[in-house]
């Protein structure tokens, strides 16, 4: 968790598209941000979720973002 820098999110568009959700790691050279679906299923920080997993995914990404400001 300390070497977590940022989380970037992308939420499904409706019910027929899937989302991307990621992380950027501290001193890491393969951080690439992550800008389609298919960028995020070859990323090793980022993964694919269909939008009946969007409210999990969701409150991973505020408890991440809210432990980067509390740092």
């Amino acid at each position: 968790m300390a070497q977590i820098s940022e989380v970037y999110y992308k939420a499904p568009r409706k019910w027929l598209t899937n989302g991307w959700f990621g992380v950027v790691i501290i001193g890491d050279t393969k951080n690439a941000v992550v800008r389609s679906n298919a960028a995020a299923v070859k990323s090793q920080n980022a993964m694919v979720f269909t939008p009946t997993q969007q409210a999990d995914i969701e409150a991973l990404r505020d408890a991440l973002l809210a432990a980067i400001v509390s740092r």
